[in-house]
């Protein structure tokens, strides 16, 4: 089994092959991130699944090296789950034999597995709704919009913490209070013809109280909401509770990449061609991510149906400086 370098800088990025796969490195022997770990695990309340009865298969690093380049000689596979939008994603689990998106490494705690295909788009780090939950209800009636096609009120938003989007929106950092919102700056509005009538109600806004619940109701919004005024108090995300997330769901992560094409029946296929893991990030380094605009909070509710919120990665190549130790599965 592979053990990694207690030694290496806490802000250096390694790369390291796996025994038998870089002969280089083949003999290369690190102790020390079991220790670490359980020290994260004991203060995050990281779960053990492999002593609590958990269902999911127990694999060592080398044990799902061999698996994944069992799946990659396969070839061209097509999608386990039909109409799923995470059908790359699926069907690896499928074929590890594994029912959730992580896993039980021995002696080295959980790691989070995820699959990008090739051109696809961000890469969803994890999905968290913020502190103040019922956000939802007091933003969409006042500063919703209407949805395109359907007769409902919509906010959806992806935003950096590097610049405004066009309707004034953007994340921050807020070192002094501890916490990752959005903000909104009106005058940041981009004047543009479809927002005319959005940002003529939104102008109107006046500090003093949250929106009733009454306004939840599309056709009560067009009636009422000019009547209605409220600060503006958007989502809050604690350094506290993304630590917790950090540690519980992508401190040790791998990343497997495939190529996805239509069969000749118009089913999808996926041909998984390589996976690198990714060990140890920290709650600095993605705060400074959000703040360089490198990960962005996406975010998508509507009157009827609330989508949640994804954290999400603009480039999988930066995995690389976000974690510690990097390593070449196949």
């Amino acid at each position: 089994m592979i053990a990694y370098n207690e030694f290496i800088h806490p802000r250096r990025t390694t790369h390291l092959c796996f025994s038998g796969f870089c002969d280089p490195l083949e003999n290369v022997q690190v102790v020390g991130i079991r220790r670490q770990f359980s020290e994260y695990k004991a203060r995050y309340s990281i779960l053990d699944d492999s002593s609590s009865g958990s269902e999911k298969p127990i694999f060592s690093i080398d044990e799902l090296a061999k698996k994944l380049r069992q799946i990659r000689d396969m070839g061209w596979v097509p999608n386990r789950r039909p109409g799923n939008q995470g059908g790359a994603g699926n069907t690896l689990e499928d074929l590890l034999g594994i029912k959730e998106n992580n896993f039980q490494a021995p002696d080295y705690g959980p790691y989070e597995l995820k699959t990008h295909t090739k051109g696809g788009s961000y890469l969803t780090l994890f999905h968290q709704e913020p502190a103040n939950n019922g956000y939802v209800k007091n933003l969409l009636p006042l500063y919703g919009w209407k949805h395109k096609t359907l007769d409902e009120w919509r906010i959806s938003i992806t935003v950096s913490g590097k610049i405004f989007t066009g309707r004034g929106f953007r994340v921050v950092v807020d070192r002094i209070n501890r916490q990752v919102r959005v903000d909104f700056d009106i005058d940041k509005v981009k004047p543009r013809a479809d927002y005319k009538e959005w940002l003529g109600r939104v102008r109107n806004i006046k500090p003093g109280r949250t929106a009733m619940s009454s306004l939840w109701d599309a056709t009560a919004v067009q009636e009422a909401v000019s009547e209605v005024t409220s600060a503006w108090e958007g989502p809050v995300w604690p350094f506290d509770l993304l630590e917790r997330i950090l540690y519980n769901k992508i401190y040790n992560l791998v990343v497997v990449r495939a190529d996805k094409r239509k069969s000749a029946s118009g089913v999808d296929e996926y041909r998984y061609t390589s996976a690198n893991i990714y060990e140890r990030t920290s709650l600095d380094s993605f705060l400074d991510y959000i703040e360089r605009g490198y990960i962005y909070i996406d975010f998508d509710a509507r009157t009827r149906h609330n989508h949640g919120v994804k954290y999400r990665l603009d480039d999988l190549g930066l995995l690389v400086p976000l974690y510690e130790t990097v390593a070449t599965l196949m």
